[in-house]
């Protein structure tokens, strides 16, 4: 999952950096400068709910964007008690995943 998302993002435009499990994101999150984590909800470690809530106790505005292939209804109910910026069942579309991304992105300030 993650090589296969890291290309689809990439094809899309954006600078992707992986990790694969939460405890790793979450140190990524914090050394590197990203504007947005994609995230599984099933990962090693921690999970893509507990990855988000310390993203989210970090900086409650961080856009997160959950993404899982079981459990679907109910991750669903869970990414939004946890107010997740977008969620995606797998299989996906890529036109999803770009319009939940451009819609979870901050809008750049005009110049």
């Amino acid at each position: 999952m993650v090589h296969t998302l890291a290309k689809i993002l990439e094809v899309l435009g954006y600078d992707v950096v992986s990790a694969f499990g939460g405890r790793e994101a979450f140190d990524k999150f914090i050394a590197e400068r990203v504007d947005l984590v994609v995230s599984d909800v099933h990962m090693p470690d921690m999970n893509g709910i507990e990855l988000m809530a310390s993203i989210k106790s970090r900086d409650p505005e961080f856009p997160v964007i959950l993404v899982t292939g079981y459990g679907v209804e109910d991750a669903r109910k869970t990414a939004g008690e946890y107010h997740a910026d977008g969620f995606l069942g797998k299989p996906f579309r890529i036109e999803e995943l770009r319009q939940i991304i451009e819609k979870a992105l901050p809008t750049p300030a005009a110049a």
